[in-house]
């Protein structure tokens, strides 16, 4: 059965040690996959836990996921049939999200040329929903997580379209300059200018840094951690996508046995357009 974002939930619920040195995540399995925290959310998606074999842990993760991606190039691990999934890592509370050249996703698709041809040939897609899994992280104890579902959190065609007007513009802008030897060259940032000066040894590239507020910032009219805890989660799950997952009333049905587990209905501003959008809050803390 393939994997979402409630099994990484109900996962979550099982661990008590959030140190990400000396947590399960520190096997020394595939180096690639990233940093500790990137390890530790691939984990709890797929159920690794303390105790298993590393062979068993692995076979998890290629049971699990598709593809498991680079610092470089979103995302950060595509689910088998599923989701696909970015995680950020913030060592202050506060602070933004960098997501550098890649603008903001609540969908991926096999065309987007930010992907690796790797990513794009991992199954047979064309389109999946976004997870971003972000996690403030203090002296290597993870304090805090955020399980969010994308379409609840950034917008769909907005940055595109923003990013096409703005290289446009420069377009139109160099185009106008008296200087007629300044040559603009393809690419797939907003411009790179090339022969500024006279012997045509200068070149310069326009690069986009996108920058996104954390979901404890964004989410903070909705969620209230529990400071006297250890760690603290908040997921939210757009109502659409609730009552498309398979395991919904599983993560329903853990409400009586954990005291410190709620799930609660909430309203939302859609990123993309303002309207109204229904959503599932569910938050826990150890």
């Amino acid at each position: 059965m393939e994997k979402n974002i409630i099994d990484g939930i109900l996962n979550i619920l099982t661990i008590d040690e959030f140190n990400l040195r000396e947590s399960h995540i520190r096997s020394n399995r595939a180096n690639s996959m990233g940093d500790a925290l990137e390890k530790f959310v691939l984990d709890i998606f797929c159920g690794n836990h303390v105790g298993q074999s590393e062979e068993t842990q692995k076979d998890n993760i290629d049971n699990c996921f598709s593809y498991i991606g680079n610092d470089s190039n979103p995302p950060d691990a595509m689910l088998k049939n599923g989701d696909a999934i970015e995680v950020k890592k913030i060592e202050s509370r506060g602070s933004q999200l960098q997501l550098n050249s890649s603008s903001p996703h609540r969908f991926l698709t096999s065309k987007d040329n930010k992907i690796t041809s790797k990513a794009k040939e991992a199954e047979n897609w064309n389109k999946k929903e976004m997870i971003y899994a972000v996690g403030w992280v203090k002296n290597n104890i993870l304090k805090e997580l955020a399980l969010i579902d994308a379409s609840t959190y950034v917008a769909d065609t907005c940055y595109e379209n923003t990013f096409d007007t703005i290289k446009d513009t420069i377009s139109e802008a160099i185009a106008s300059l008296d200087n007629k030897n300044i040559k603009l060259s393809e690419t797939t940032e907003l411009a790179r200018i090339n022969n500024i000066d006279a012997n045509g040894f200068t070149s310069l590239r326009v690069r986009p840094m996108w920058l996104l507020n954390n979901p404890f910032k964004a989410f903070e009219e909705y969620y209230t951690p529990n400071t006297d805890a250890k760690f603290n989660l908040i997921s939210i799950i757009s109502l659409n996508k609730w009552d498309r997952l398979s395991n919904s009333n599983q993560l329903l049905n853990k409400i009586n046995d954990y005291d410190n587990l709620s799930i609660d209905d909430i309203l939302l501003v859609d990123p993309e357009n303002g309207n109204e959008i229904k959503a599932k809050k569910i938050t826990y803390f150890k």
